[in-house]
């Protein structure tokens, strides 16, 4: 990785953070859109989505957000409110086309999600099973994350020289 490359990196990950908290200093809406981390991160669109560790982060954080959203959503619908598309980008801060490039299991978790329902017993053993499965899905997402964090930061301590050493005895 050259130089310029990781220089790029780190603008497109400071980006990503900065809008997923919800303090971006270069865009006035804090949507997670494509567009939005290519102006945050002040680099072009080609340069963008040549950064494939930058682009599968975005991809992750998009993911998590429509979980997350789905979650709050099925909540409400359990309380009776009827969920929609715009309260789920609403909550997602994501727009229509990350929604149609989510994994599988986080489009039929939304589908089951739609569904009418007539009473408490409406939902079937498939659909608990299904939302069973989608928050595993949305958790091991973050374990994912947080291994990843947790390596690239051993690995910064070891490239400075530094020594990690365990709390507990390994």
């Amino acid at each position: 990785m050259t130089r310029r490359e990781g220089e790029v990196e780190r603008q497109i990950m400071a980006a990503i953070e900065r809008l997923r908290s919800g303090t971006p200093q270069y865009v006035t809406e804090v949507h997670l859109t494509d567009r939005n981390v290519i102006a945050e991160a002040r680099t072009s669109k080609a340069t963008f989505y040549r950064c494939a560790k930058g682009v599968a982060e975005w991809r992750k954080v998009k993911e998590a957000a429509v979980c997350e959203a789905l979650g709050r959503l099925e909540s409400l619908a359990a309380q009776g409110q009827e969920p929609t598309e715009a309260s789920l980008l609403a909550i997602a801060r994501v727009d229509r086309g990350a929604l149609r490039t989510m994994p599988e299991e986080l489009q039929r978790r939304w589908q089951l999600l739609q569904r009418p329902r007539t009473g408490p017993q409406a939902t079937s053993k498939d659909e608990l099973i299904a939302s069973l499965v989608a928050k595993l899905y949305a958790t091991s997402l973050a374990v994912r994350k947080r291994d990843e964090i947790i390596a690239q930061q051993a690995a910064q301590i070891a490239e400075l020289g530094g020594k990690i050493t365990p709390l507990r005895p390994v």
